[in-house]
């Protein structure tokens, strides 16, 4: 009987981490690239409110990073 509970709780984490990969974004402070993370990134990174502590795909850096949704980002001051 608990597993048939475990079953849907652990396929609503994974939907949500899926659907968080694909509708928030990045933004580097170093190199200013922005990024998405893989799904296993969701899980297996560190969060604060709405910074993550992320590496960057194009520098390599590894700094926290603010979360910014994928249809309405605005830039942070200074960055083009």
């Amino acid at each position: 009987m608990p597993t048939l509970l475990l079953v849907p709780l652990i396929l609503g984490v994974f939907l949500l981490a899926a659907w968080m990969a694909r509708a928030y974004e990045y933004h580097c402070p170093e190199c200013g690239e922005w990024f998405q993370t893989p799904i296993l990134g969701q899980f297996t990174t560190l969060n604060m409110g709405n910074e993550r502590r992320v590496r960057c795909p194009r520098c390599g850096k590894r700094s926290w990073v603010k979360t910014f949704r994928k249809k309405a980002r605005n830039p942070p001051r200074g960055v083009g």
